[in-house]
Order: C-alpha cells, then sequence, then structure tokens
C-alpha cells in the first residue's frame, strides 16, 4: 500500500523492516536510524515505509536496568521524526499489527498523528494493519502533486 501511494506520487520508495535495524553493537542500531534518514533527504523526495515498527517503538522506560537499545532507538526515531535536520519532502509512513505496542509519543503531532485502518481482505487471511502518515508530509505530497 505505502509502495502505491509512492508510485502514485511519483516518489521514490525507501522500505525498512523494523527488526533488521537491531544490532548488537553498542549504538550501531541508533547509527542505522540516522542513516536511513540521511539517506531519504539525499533521495527526496521519498517515501519511507517503516514495516513492523511495533518492534522500534515500543513504549519507553519498561525495563528495569537503565535504558534499553529499545529506549535510545525510539529516541533516536524522535529526534529524526522532529529534529534538526528536517524532513523536507521525505514522507514516512509506518505499519503494524499490534498497536497497543507503540509508545505514544510517536503519536502526537507532526509524528505519526493520522491512523488508518486496513480491515479484512476478501478471502485471504484477515490482515491488520494501521498506517501512520505525518499530517505535515501528507501536506508535502499534496503539493508535489500539483
Amino acid at each position: 500500500m505505502a509502495h502505491a501511494v509512492a508510485s502514485e506520487a511519483g516518489l521514490n520508495f525507501m522500505a525498512v523492516k523494523g527488526p533488521e535495524l537491531f544490532s548488537k553493537w553498542v549504538g550501531e542500531s541508533e547509527k542505522a536510524i540516522r542513516s536511513i534518514f540521511s539517506k531519504a533527504r539525499a533521495n527526496a523526495p521519498l517515501v519511507i515505509f517503516f514495516d513492523e515498527i511495533d518492534s522500534l517503538v515500543v513504549i519507553r522506560g519498561k525495563e528495569i536496568d537503565g535504558v534499553s537499545v529499545a529506549d535510545r532507538v525510539m529516541s533516536q526515531l524522535l529526534v529524526e521524526l522532529d529534529g534538526l535536520h528536517g524532513r523536507v519532502n521525505v514522507i514516512v509512513i509506518a505499519a503494524t499489527n499490534r498497536p497497543d505496542k507503540i509508545d505514544p509519543a510517536l503519536l502526537r503531532p507532526r509524528r505519526f498523528d493520522r491512523l488508518l485502518y486496513v480491515g479484512p481482505l476478501v478471502k485471504q487471511i484477515v490482515l491488520t494493519y494501521f498506517m501512520f502518515i505525518c499530517v505535515k508530509c501528507l501536506a508535502v505530497l499534496m503539493l508535489m502533486r500539483t
């Protein structure tokens, strides 16, 4: 679905699978997030699609022994979404089948603040995805089509 959005708008497309960003080396997971957004800015206009985003953006503060890798990755993603570099001509879309696992901080305005429920498909396994679309990026997409 996200690929269709990019194709219809004539934009570049980058798909990211959430679990693949985690690394056993300290700081490499955060570096992977920075790298994705850096490549996106370099290849703008572009749509980034995060599949299984629930693996990246778990609710923070659940670790007993301090800050976990997932907390640091979530923080880095938030910095990239509304940080200093800006996301001019970069649209971010994400999908999950576990919306209850997503940190509420990600659903604030100018991040992912629009939810789209995609219901069951005809004669196929029931598929539940939530698409999160940044309002600012959606406005950019509409401007680019005109």
